[in-house]
């Protein structure tokens, strides 16, 4: 008989008092499904209500709150302390959406070390675009719905000189399509917002492929950048 995973479920957060709430009742499913083995919660010392969200809406929870150097660090962070095999980072305006019986299922067939799951991105209350990974290029991974064995942030940390796309500095460094076993389920349903999509986000990107060699990637965001500074200006 195959024994689930045991998943470390990590949020990082600063002032999230208006998001936070669905992510935490999200996890709190999952963990009374017996589908999560812990659940960290990483604060860089809110002054809002969001830590009393989290005692309130997810009492299981590891919950460590002091300043950090960014999000990055805060994974990192989380990341060290946790005690299961796998790591799923889900941030503080994300919440899982799959039905409990299916990600059982899933979890239970797996045989890969990185499980990638799709994401809904909720754009506004009329539009919801589908993220999946394409199969081929690693970097098209949707970050929030992987679940990725724990050894491979121990030895590929997050590189903290990036301030918003060290996950795709991970992904290329630490992931391959051998490693990958694509799950085509909506795992997590991921709001809008945040540095994602700005033009010092795309910017960091492009450094990041330029670096990798990779400069048709590097091109496309060079376009990203036009298009967003175009749709700012007009």
């Amino acid at each position: 008989m195959r024994l689930l995973p045991k998943i470390t479920v990590i949020t990082v957060c600063y002032n999230a008092e208006k998001t936070i709430t669905d992510t935490l009742i999200s996890v709190e499913t999952m963990i009374s499904a017996g589908l999560i083995h812990e659940y960290i919660v990483i604060d860089g010392k809110s002054t809002d209500s969001t830590l009393a969200k989290v005692k309130k809406f997810a009492p299981s929870a590891i919950c460590i709150s002091e300043p950090d150097q960014g999000i990055y660090d805060a994974m990192n962070k989380g990341i060290r302390l946790a005690t299961g095999d796998w790591i799923h980072l889900l941030n503080a305006d994300d919440s899982y959406s799959i039905d409990p019986d299916v990600f059982r299922d899933a979890l239970l067939a797996n045989n890969n070390d990185v499980m990638s799951f799709d994401v809904d991105y909720v754009m506004n209350k009329n539009r919801t675009d589908r993220l999946a990974y394409d199969g081929h290029l690693v970097d098209t991974l949707p970050h929030p719905g992987l679940i990725v064995k724990k050894v491979y942030y121990q030895r590929f940390p997050f590189d903290l000189k990036y301030r918003f796309a060290a996950d795709i500095d991970f992904m290329l460094r630490a992931l391959s399509p051998a490693l990958i076993g694509y799950k085509p389920l909506v795992l997590v349903k991921m709001a809008t917002g945040g540095a994602g999509g700005t033009i010092g986000s795309i910017r960091e990107a492009a450094y990041i492929y330029w670096s990798a060699n990779l400069y048709v990637r590097w091109w496309h965001c060079q376009l990203s950048i036009i298009k967003t500074w175009l749709k700012n200006e007009f």
